[in-house]
């Protein structure tokens, strides 16, 4: 019942996940949506049965720098 932030910087191949201003982690990814699925989803955790995310999202932003 608490609310927290999650960040996620995506620059260079590297994606680096930060929960309440401290980086918890990072991972190499490939976002390549002109060839392969161009509507990324939230909260989706198996496609195969529609399981997602339980919890509220609040005030998100998607940008470009």
């Amino acid at each position: 019942n608490t609310w927290h932030e999650a960040t996620v910087i995506y620059q260079d191949g590297t994606a680096n996940f930060y929960l309440d201003g401290v980086h918890a982690g990072s991972q190499r990814v490939n976002f390549d949506f002109v060839n392969q699925n161009p509507t990324p989803s939230i909260g989706i955790t198996d496609y195969s049965n529609g399981a997602t995310f339980k919890g509220w999202i609040k005030d998100l932003t998607v940008s470009a720098r």
